[in-house]
């Protein structure tokens, strides 16, 4: 009967499942399969010594006893580590566990020479111990688990992952839209703010006639012209194209304007102006 629920176990957790299904569907085989009162599972946490059980209750499992379940790898018995000799290097703590617990056996999964869970079994129903068969089983089933379990995590472990890289991207892309707005606001009034520069009317009558269009590449400019009358009938004309486009050249279009009404009120020569 323990061959063919071992047989039934392995062949269901085979496939992926998440933890939560694995570790109770785990902890229901050794329950039914031998008569226990009561198994409970703790699964390692994210924090060095802390193991968490379903229900979210944490236990503090010792290093030096992570290490010697890690070296031993096997059930321990509390009758057992009371009274043999080969247990009394890590006995007293050992016992800390069974006495805390009440539990009457403590086995550990390791995979990869890691500490992954610790298994806590109650008395049998009948309060009988547990036969060479029973352990047998109860090797196989927690060699299979913790496959399984490492598995679990390990895709868990990306599924997360996954999750955490889609909401940074979500929260970048939500920040980009938000700077790219305010740059966009920020365009428009850089761009009312630069048809200020040019003239309001241009020259058109008998002696001379004018006519601009300005049409820029982006929003803003390095592009602009000015026509400035001037004592004795003369007119100043200016026409100037800035390097490269946007905000940059805008500015310093901008600088370039004001120097130029600067010079043509001190100067009168072109030349001297330029």
């Amino acid at each position: 009967n323990l061959r063919r629920m071992e047989s039934e176990f392995i062949a269901e957790i085979s496939y992926l499942k998440n933890l939560r299904e694995l570790i109770t569907e785990f902890m229901d085989i050794l329950k039914k399969g031998l008569a226990l009162k009561w198994v409970d599972f703790y699964l390692a946490s994210g924090e060095t010594g802390n193991f968490e059980n379903i229900n979210g209750d944490l236990i503090r499992i010792d290093g030096e006893i992570q290490e010697w379940f890690v070296g031993a790898n096997h059930l321990a018995e509390m009758n057992m580590v009371e009274r043999n000799p080969y247990y009394s290097a890590i006995r007293d703590k050992l016992m800390g566990i069974f006495n805390e617990y009440s539990c009457a056996y403590i086995v550990p999964l390791v995979q990869n020479e890691t500490l992954i869970g610790i298994l806590l079994l109650g008395d049998k129903v009948n309060l009988k111990y547990l036969v060479a068969d029973e352990i047998t089983f109860i090797n196989n089933i927690r060699t299979a688990a913790a496959i399984s379990l490492s598995n679990s995590i390990m895709y868990q472990n990306i599924s997360n992952l996954k999750d955490n890289l889609e909401l940074i991207v979500e929260e970048r892309t939500g920040e980009l839209a938000k700077k790219n707005e305010q740059m966009l606001f920020e365009l428009k009034v850089a761009k009312n703010v630069q048809k200020t520069i040019l003239p309001v009317e241009l020259p058109f009558d008998e002696s001379l006639k004018i006519v601009a269009r300005i049409k820029p590449l982006m929003e803003v400019s390095g592009d602009f012209y000015d026509v400035i009358r001037l004592p004795g009938g003369r007119v100043g004309i200016s026409m100037v194209d800035v390097s490269g486009h946007g905000i940059p050249s805008a500015l310093l279009a901008s600088m370039i304007k004001a120097e130029i009404d600067i010079q043509i009120k001190a100067h009168e020569d072109t030349a001297e102006i330029c």
